[in-house]
């Protein structure tokens, strides 16, 4: 078996690497604007727009926030906060992330609406595809399934006890 070669030994990275020049073809000049084209789509699609749903509800929550940097939500604000959300159509959760991000924007001294982080956050759904549930509704589907579960069960019980 032989032993590696020690490092002083081994062929300089120098010699294993190479630089590339531009082709004489392609002009520094052209070379920056695409350089500048790529970096403004790259600011473009880093966060949402101003009318993606996010953003405006992002906004929404920065005018509601307190204390300045403190960033303080009151839950009577919150609430109306989450009622907007639901109008919006986002989710209790999606809008719990956005007033996160918001808050956080807040405490940095940036503006919400324009956070990278918004676009993590799910895009409601298409409007018709489901209604969002109501409290009542889900309420009821929870009684019908527990009628469900408890008529069976409550009939075995008196057939065990008259059996």
């Amino acid at each position: 078996m032989s032993s590696p070669t020690p490092l002083s030994t081994a062929a300089p990275l120098a010699t294993r690497l190479r630089l590339v020049r531009a082709s004489p073809a392609t002009p520094a000049r052209s070379q920056h604007r695409a350089a500048a084209q790529v970096a403004r789509q790259n600011a473009r699609s880093a966060g949402p727009g101003d009318d993606d749903v996010r953003a405006i509800f992002a906004a929404r929550v920065g005018a509601r926030l307190q204390g300045g940097r403190a960033a303080v939500l009151t839950p009577e604000r919150r609430a109306e906060l989450m009622t907007s959300a639901r109008q919006l159509g986002l989710r209790r959760f999606d809008a719990s992330l956005v007033i996160a991000i918001a808050q956080d924007a807040a405490r940095r001294g940036q503006p919400a609406q324009r956070h990278p982080t918004l676009a993590l956050v799910g895009l409601p759904a298409p409007r018709g595809s489901r209604r969002p549930e109501t409290e009542a509704g889900a309420l009821l589907r929870r009684l019908l399934i527990s009628a469900l579960v408890a008529v069976p069960v409550f009939a075995g019980l008196v057939w065990w006890i008259t059996g």
